[in-house]
């Protein structure tokens, strides 16, 4: 898992998001210059963008140009929170984050075999994500639009950042879901062994401790994560149900365009999908959780309910089950997919409702 990680990191850094773990040990000053410098460019490409941008604003309904408005700020905001992030604000909570997940796999028995199909998808998304973008660009070359290079190629690169973004949660979300699934496991074989050996009583309770110290170094891990990448989430959800909410709005509103909703409502949906994706993964963690929490229970009700070691085993389970908090705003679960979809349809039959 960590090669792939790697990897990730690796590519990270050249957009200022991440350190390559290589890096871990070494002074920040360069990644801190770069990321400045990435910042610079960005507030002034973006500034540009939005100059060019201002006549169409205008044309907009009052309600309709909040929307657009919002969208380009959210979007800006969210890569500059990247850019912040790890090389100024959290380099020690990044530092945290990977030691302890190389602690947890040097303890672990790691064993997935899905990291080919993370690349599978992280391929298939960028190639998508490029066909649908350069068909944009193609369609605003024929209505030979002069502007288009100044209002919206800013907006192509800082996508493309976003994107690699998601597939950097979506590594280590994909992380998380196997080592919480393989202490489930590792719990599962301890307990038969518990019930089934012959071993002295303090043997016994000694093969539960290594399972109480993972388990608290992965509800460290995932306090940590919810440390460096919580806000960034949460503006990169409010973008992308804003930019769902302007297209869609596009789309029923526009005959005579057929070709540019293709191509807005494919853009807005494979991030939207993007967003689905994450949310489920982050319910993965918390259903392997679960399934620990039960046994933990089941264990100290059936067999050892007076047991002050059995006790103190479950008191740290059940103490230290995950959350996905997103800026203490909300956490994340299943239901988050329903909330944002809900809330994005009751915001654009408003607005239809305010063009009638």
């Amino acid at each position: 898992m960590l090669r792939l990680l790697r990897h990730v990191c690796f590519f990270g850094k050249f957009l200022g998001i991440t350190p390559s773990l290589q890096q871990l040990n070494f002074e920040p000053s360069v990644s801190k210059i770069y990321s400045l410098l990435l910042i610079v460019f960005f507030t002034s490409a973006v500034a540009v963008s939005l100059f060019y941008k201002t006549s169409e604003y205008f044309q907009y309904l009052p309600i309709k140009m909040i929307v657009f408005v919002c969208t380009d700020f959210s979007l800006y905001f969210c890569n500059l929170l990247l850019l912040v992030a790890v090389p100024f604000c959290k380099r020690k909570q990044w530092k945290q984050l990977i030691k302890n997940c190389i602690q947890i796999e040097k303890t672990l028995t790691i064993n997935d075999t899905n990291s080919v199909t993370c690349r599978a998808i992280f391929l298939v998304t960028v190639v998508l994500y490029w066909i649908i973008t350069i068909s944009d660009m193609n369609l605003w070359c024929q209505q030979d639009d002069k502007d288009y290079v100044q209002k919206y190629v800013i907006d192509n690169v800082q996508y493309h950042s976003l994107l690699f973004f998601y597939l950097l949660l979506f590594i280590l979300l994909r992380m998380f879901v196997v080592y919480y699934k393989t202490l489930r496991h590792e719990f599962a074989l301890k307990i038969w062994q518990f019930k089934n050996t012959t071993s002295t009583v303090i043997e016994k309770f000694s093969t539960f401790s290594n399972i109480q110290y993972i388990w608290s170094t992965l509800q460290n891990t995932i306090d940590t994560f919810n440390d460096i990448f919580s806000w960034s989430i949460f503006l990169s959800i409010l973008h992308i149900s804003l930019l769902t909410i302007g297209y869609l709005d596009y789309a029923l509103t526009t005959v005579d365009e057929a070709k540019f909703v293709v191509t807005s409502v494919s853009f807005a949906a494979l991030f939207f999908i993007c967003i689905i994706i994450l949310t489920l993964m982050c319910d993965m963690v918390l259903k392997e959780a679960t399934k620990s929490v039960r046994m933990a229970i089941k264990l100290e009700e059936e067999f050892f309910k007076d047991n002050p070691e059995i006790d103190k085993l479950v008191f740290v389970i059940k103490s230290n089950v995950p959350e996905f908090c997103i800026a203490r705003f909300f956490c994340i679960d299943r239901g988050t997919i329903f909330r944002i979809s809900s809330n994005i349809i009751t915001f654009i039959i408003v607005m239809l409702q305010f063009k009638n």
